[in-house]
């Protein structure tokens, strides 16, 4: 019975049971006592005590309980009683018997033989103990809780041994005669940061020390210095990406070719980082087509591909592309002047990669002619060019 049709219908409520919420017609009220027997101990409690005991948080809302709920109860709870009981006994035996031990005299030539005489503790013994309120005796050197003396005394013995008249640091061993050059030492081994540079040093003489060298030493101000372009404005810190910035803008120029894929850069250390792509392995696979991948940058540039997300977007045709590498190229074909000029017919083309296939395809230049030196003119190119085309011509 659900507890709606209990609240619409109060009749139900004398003879429902609170726990399962089935209709019987023998209950046991909640307040009703009862007698428990067991082979421990013998209470007098009801439903109502058993039930706080068990589940605190249970809300009782109906003021009976049916056969096969209370049954069920009484035997959770003489289980639970049984077993709290047996643990009790257990540990206040082996209570007694470190007591006896430890008062037995020792004997250092003989074996170790006694004859403990150990009190059974009982049920009765048991509920006193748990009504008296229990000592918790605490080490004066570690700090540490015991709740009877004999483990506290075999604790001191085995711990704290030979220690009474030496304070020893926890951390390095070093011995102490007072506790009050202990605490002083212990100050030491806390590191202490510097306000000035943030640098922690181990103890209070490296930190005095090096608040000095502050004091008395000034830093010196770094003098940046900057490589200038002789062609153009362009400054840099660093002498590699001065060169870059030439290659690319005033010799268009990619001195860095890799040998393997014959990929051109203007910079050594991006030949380098390029060169890495061809020793990795491509574990990154596509889900979708299969496709292995070197990185997950490139796979995820490869994935939009799939969902048809074009996240760079053009600033003056507003068109969409999927990464920056091809939103650039579409302006420098679309929207910029035309810099690259082939030295045979003299067409010009917005990219070098569009210079190089037209070589190849129109005047027939294969790929070693792509990887000429910067010093050759543009006469050894075009005699280059023109040998190709006699090499070709069939016989």
């Amino acid at each position: 019975m659900d507890m709606l049709n209990i609240l619409v219908n109060p009749e139900y409520m004398q003879t429902v049971c609170f726990l399962c919420y089935k209709q019987s017609n023998k209950t046991t009220s909640l307040h009703e006592n009862i007698e428990i027997h067991d082979e421990y101990c013998t209470s007098n409690l009801t439903l109502w005590n058993i039930m706080k005991k068990l589940f605190p948080s249970h809300d009782l809302l109906l003021p009976q309980a049916c056969e096969d709920c209370s049954s069920l109860i009484i035997k959770i709870f003489s289980l639970l009683q049984r077993n709290y009981f047996k643990n009790e006994m257990l540990s206040l035996l082996v209570d007694n018997i470190n007591e006896e031990v430890d008062n037995k005299e020792e004997c250092s030539r003989q074996p170790k033989k006694y004859k403990l005489k150990v009190n059974l503790p009982t049920s009765e013994s048991i509920i006193s103990n748990s009504k008296k309120q229990i000592n918790i005796l605490e080490c004066k050197k570690c700090n540490m809780k015991f709740k009877s003396k004999v483990v506290l005394q075999n604790h001191y013995r085995i711990t704290h041994k030979n220690t009474n008249a030496a304070n020893i640091c926890d951390i390095c061993g070093k011995v102490f005669l007072k506790s009050s050059s202990l605490k002083v030492h212990l100050s030491s081994h806390k590191g202490k940061q510097c306000p000035l540079c943030f640098k922690v040093l181990k103890s209070h003489s490296h930190f005095n020390l090096h608040l000095k060298n502050h004091n008395i030493l000034t830093k010196r101000k770094r003098v940046n210095k900057y490589h200038c372009c002789g062609n153009c404005d362009y400054r840099s810190l660093n002498k590699n990406t001065l060169e870059a910035h030439i290659n690319k803008v005033h010799l268009n120029i990619r001195p860095f070719v890799c040998e393997i894929c014959q990929k051109g850069f203007y910079k050594k250390s991006n030949l380098t980082q390029h060169f890495l792509t061809h020793e990795k392995i491509k574990d990154k696979t596509c889900e979708i087509c299969g496709n292995a991948f070197v990185n997950d940058k490139t796979l995820a540039e490869h994935l939009r591909l799939h969902s048809g997300q074009k996240p760079f977007k053009c600033d003056i045709c507003n068109a969409e592309f999927i990464t920056s590498g091809r939103r650039l190229e579409h302006m420098k074909r679309k929207h910029m002047e035309k810099i690259e000029c082939c030295v045979v017919c003299d067409k010009k083309f917005s990219l070098k990669k569009d210079l190089n296939s037209h070589l190849k395809h129109v005047h027939g230049a294969e790929n070693y002619i792509l990887k000429l030196e910067n010093e050759q003119t543009e006469l050894q190119v075009i005699r280059l060019i023109n040998d190709a085309k006699v090499m070709r011509i069939p016989t």
